[in-house]
């Protein structure tokens, strides 16, 4: 389990504000959950980047994860093992910022997921397209 806060920079926080009001998510750590999913959902390979920022945001790992937090951790450890990165706590938690960094800017960027509607249709289309194959 990540047992350190989720410390997000000033520009992640920025990103954070403008898809609060664009989309209307209210907390932060529900944005972050979306950003991580719709990364970890990307047929691009991750690019790792340093988990290090100034700790505009912080979220704790319980409220990141919530209800759900097991199953956050073992998507994250999934993806650890499939990219053959290591287990360790720091890895790990480099590799969550960097997905939930990508999956900010997909939400920055992307004109279909400016609507609660667009994103719930994007996470069922995949899911959807995979039942009629």
């Amino acid at each position: 389990m990540i047992k350190r806060d989720i410390r997000l920079s000033g520009e992640d926080r920025r990103v954070l504000f403008n898809v609060k009001n664009t989309i209307g998510i209210e907390h932060f750590y529900t944005t972050c959950r979306w950003a991580f999913c719709l990364s970890l959902d990307s047929d691009i390979d991750i690019k790792r980047l340093d988990g290090s920022s100034d700790g505009a945001v912080e979220i704790s790992w319980d409220r990141f994860g919530g209800e759900n937090a097991n199953l956050y951790y073992l998507l994250l450890l999934d993806e650890a093992k499939r990219l053959n990165l290591k287990e360790d706590e720091d890895s790990l938690y480099d590799l969550l910022i960097s997905h939930i960094r990508r999956g900010l800017n997909y939400l920055k960027g992307n004109k279909e997921l400016k609507t609660l509607d667009g994103l719930s249709s994007r996470a069922f289309r995949k899911r959807q397209l995979e039942l009629i194959k």
